[in-house]
């Protein structure tokens, strides 16, 4: 029972855009959680808990902030090169899953410098 309500919370809901008095036609949703649901913060944390790993496997540390994800790494001026590979890996990766799971990597936000 209990199963059967939370996938009913996170499949077909139908989702429109109001601005004044004005509505968009409605549109269904097949999946995700609803904006500013209870639920959403907490499942957001689960659904990206495999991408912390996935970075840390590239020996980086890694924050997450709400839906921001923030990558770094500190070197010797000697290692510069080495680390600048490695970085570029993993957003290669990170991009990677996040494709994978439904998810898309937003070029106009994201900095490596």
């Amino acid at each position: 029972m209990t199963w059967m309500w939370f996938c009913s919370y996170l499949l077909d809901h139908f989702q429109y855009v109001r601005v004044r008095t004005d509505l968009s036609p409605a549109s269904l949703m097949r999946c995700g959680v609803l904006q500013g649901s209870v639920l959403g913060p907490i499942l957001f944390l689960l659904y990206t808990a495999d991408l912390v790993k996935l970075v840390q496997t590239y020996g980086l540390p890694v924050h997450l902030y709400a839906d921001d994800i923030q990558v770094y790494g500190f070197c010797l001026l000697s290692s510069v090169d080495q680390l600048q590979m490695c970085m570029l890996a993993c957003v290669d990766a990170v991009a990677n899953w996040l494709s994978s799971n439904r998810l898309q990597l937003n070029a106009i936000k994201a900095e490596f410098f």
